[in-house]
């Protein structure tokens, strides 16, 4: 089985883990409420502050092969808070947590894309 088959139900068509893996994923989300630079923005389970939860991406190089937008913008990766970019991973990248190096407004639209390695 390819590794993205397991994944998440966007990696393969039609939510099948039998389908040859795609070459993109992508997914957009909307700010439900503003937050502080450096806040967990998620959509997951809990006390999400987008309306639907992002891609999974544990098991890719956030820097190399993420790319994240912020209302059309392109977003330059970091792989942590210590370093001067754009966004970083968030508390749980299983679930597409993201952090930003600045406020995030209500109705802000959060877009990742994600070019997961061939099989």
């Amino acid at each position: 089985m390819p590794i993205w088959a397991g994944i998440c139900g966007q990696c393969a068509p039609n939510g099948s883990s039998s389908a040859a893996p795609v070459a993109h994923l992508k997914e957009s989300a909307t700010a439900l409420a503003t937050v502080v630079a450096g806040t967990n923005i998620t959509g997951a389970v809990g006390a999400p502050n987008l309306n639907t939860q992002l891609l999974n991406y544990l098991l890719v190089d956030f820097v190399e092969d993420v790319n994240v937008y912020l209302n059309g913008q392109a977003m330059e990766n970091g792989p942590d808070a210590g370093t001067p970019n754009d966004v970083y991973p968030g508390t749980n990248q299983a679930t597409g947590d993201l952090k930003f190096t600045r406020k995030i407004k209500t109705g802000d639209v959060v877009i990742m894309e994600i070019f997961p390695l061939a099989s």
